[in-house]
């Protein structure tokens, strides 16, 4: 299995393993909880970007899965969330869930409702997301998830299974991706959390076999 190095991620393996790192990512954050406590002062923890740009990115259903994706994207210096979308929910409930969040504390940015269908998030409400996160749950298809690219989007990242979409799990597949692929899928949490442990054990016995 070969790990990616930090510079060979494209923007698309990047929104991958943002999405399939969301267990790995709570953890952390409670041990950075821990820690900031012993600090005198305490420092948000940015992610330096390699390249110097950043990826413009948006996020269609703000359900539990888009709502880490937003967290997580707001400690790095290479992913600007441009928009937030979701269908069932008004922007003043989606704002009161992203500032309030009973598992990861109050968020540390900023939150402006400017109406029932927009809300700024640390003073930033444009649009034009080149790359898109589905966490929605209904465009889970290459037909449904195609009408962000008619809106825009470049690729679109899919947070669940999908019945046509290529499926990647980082630390298993994720070299298996092509340029070409403008709609891919992120697999399931469940798929995310347990698939890397036997790919790991198959690949041990492999090696106790030599």
């Amino acid at each position: 299995m070969r790990r990616l190095s930090h510079r060979s991620f494209n923007p698309t393996c990047l929104l991958l393993l943002l999405v399939g790192n969301l267990r790995l990512y709570r953890s952390l954050m409670r041990i950075a909880f821990s820690l900031s406590k012993l600090l005198p002062h305490r420092h948000q923890l940015v992610f330096q970007s390699s390249t110097g740009g950043k990826t413009r990115g948006g996020i269609n259903g703000f359900g539990r899965v888009g709502r880490l994706v937003l967290r997580v994207a707001t400690f790095r210096d290479d992913i600007e969330v441009v928009v937030v979308d979701d269908p069932f929910i008004d922007a003043k409930y989606m704002a009161y869930m992203l500032k309030y969040d009973s598992t990861h504390g109050l968020f540390k940015g900023t939150i402006k409702v400017v109406d029932e269908s927009t809300f700024e998030i640390n003073g930033k409400g444009d649009f034009g997301a080149d790359y898109v996160v589905d966490s929605s749950g209904v465009f889970t298809t290459l037909d449904k998830a195609s009408a962000h690219k008619k809106g825009g989007a470049k690729k679109v990242v899919i947070s669940a299974p999908s019945a046509d979409a290529p499926m990647f799990v980082v630390g298993v597949n994720e070299t298996t991706y092509k340029p070409n692929m403008d709609i891919v899928s992120n697999a399931s949490c469940t798929t995310n959390c347990l698939l890397r442990w036997p790919r790991w054990f198959m690949k041990s016995l492999v090696l106790l076999k030599v």
